[in-house]
This record gives structure tokens, C-alpha cells and sequence, in this order.
């Protein structure tokens, strides 16, 4: 789980600076949004919150919501985000000096890892 969350926050590094994007939200959705272990692990290598909304499946509900304001239950997106209900947000709780370390050596790892198969293997 671990790797995962590491890999996730890993897209949400600048690359220049090393540390997290700066003033974005972290919203989550899907099969791994049922971990709230995974998403405390990203909210705490972020230091930001991680939202997850309360519904898993925003795809369905986006697709629902545009067929509603076609077939004129909802006259505007203003009336769409009046209903969003509640969603649970994960604060970061580990420090970040914590998750700088374990991720700088997950990144060694991967570096590590790339092109293995292509070694020679001696016998």
C-alpha cells in the first residue's frame, strides 16, 4: 500500500523544487479511495489534505448531473454545487521529514530497478 501511495503523491512533486505542488487540492476517487489508509499515507507525503468526496464513483455522477441539467432538472451549475455533500478529509499527521526519507529512498529504489532485464545473467 505503501508503494502506491508513494507513487500516487509522486505525480504531485515538482520535479525542480522537491516539494509538492503548491496550491492545488488533492481529490481522490475510485477503487483505492476506499483505503483510508492510502490516503492518509498521501495526505501525510503531501502535507496537504486529500479529499475524498462521497461518492466513489464521480464519473457516473458527473455523467448524471450533465443528463439532469439536459433534460432541465437543473437549470445551472451554481444549482449542481449547492447540492455536493459532505466529503471526509484526511489532514497530514506524520511529519514531513518522516515521508522526505522513506520517499528519497523509494526513489532510489525505482532508479535502482529500472532495466533489470537487461542484464546479462552469468551461471
Amino acid at each position: 500500500m505503501g508503494i502506491t501511495a508513494f507513487r500516487n503523491s509522486f505525480l504531485l512533486w515538482d520535479r525542480d523544487t522537491g516539494e509538492p505542488f503548491g496550491n492545488i487540492n488533492t481529490w481522490v476517487d475510485g477503487g483505492v479511495a476506499n483505503n483510508d489508509f492510502m490516503l492518509q499515507c498521501i495526505a501525510d507525503a503531501l502535507q496537504k489534505p486529500v479529499y475524498r468526496p462521497y461518492t466513489l464513483k464521480m464519473t457516473s455522477c458527473g455523467a448524471a448531473f450533465m443528463a439532469g441539467l439536459g433534460a432541465n432538472i437543473w437549470t445551472s451549475l451554481e444549482e449542481l454545487k449547492s447540492l455536493k455533500p459532505d466529503e471526509t478529509v484526511f489532514q497530514p499527521q506524520e511529519s514531513s521529514s518522516y515521508y522526505r526519507k522513506a520517499f528519497t529512498n523509494w526513489e532510489k529504489a525505482v532508479s535502482r530497478s529500472k532495466a533489470w532485464h537487461t542484464a546479462e545473467v552469468v551461471i
